[in-house]
């Protein structure tokens, strides 16, 4: 999430995502995992913490 807030999303790229995740391409492509799909998840993910009791 943090590199989609310092490059934006739409000059973010999958291999920009990738270093930042420390994961292998095949990780990314998987079947549910579309660009959409994973900012949103990211997105969730974030407020999620955001949020949460401490």
């Amino acid at each position: 999430m943090k590199l989609f807030w310092a490059k934006g999303f739409a000059s973010t790229s999958t291999d920009d995502l990738i270093k930042e995740m420390g994961i292998g391409r095949q990780s990314l492509y998987t079947p549910s995992a579309t660009s959409v799909g994973c900012t949103w998840r990211c997105c969730i993910r974030t407020n999620r913490r955001r949020l949460a009791p401490t």
